[in-house]
């Protein structure tokens, strides 16, 4: 079994637009674990989703500012467990964390 992060904590939008990404994860293998980082106002796009495990709720500021702040918190916390084959930021505007990732 295989675990992967997502860590997504922008808008609700942008969170919807990302969850092909855990379907094709859970497709690649049932026994794949999906795990998403995602902000708390924007966690109830993820409620009942049958393709992500487990979502780990970020506490952050309602305003696009707070994205930044909450994303390098989540990176850090995914990395501490050193559990993930994967750890990815799927937006553009992530692109300054892309570097950060880490690859399989």
């Amino acid at each position: 079994m295989d675990q992967y992060a997502i860590v997504l904590t922008g808008s609700f939008g942008d969170v919807l637009n990302a969850t092909p990404i855990a379907a094709q994860l859970k497709k690649q293998s049932s026994d794949n674990q999906v795990h998403w980082y995602v902000s708390s106002r924007c966690k109830g796009a993820l409620t009942n989703n049958p393709y992500v495990d487990k979502v780990i709720v970020i506490e952050a500021k309602d305003k696009p500012s707070s994205t930044i702040p909450a994303t390098q918190k989540a990176l850090k916390i995914a990395k501490e467990k050193g559990i993930y084959k994967k750890i990815c930021t799927p937006a553009p505007y992530m692109r300054k964390f892309w570097n950060e990732q880490k690859h399989m």
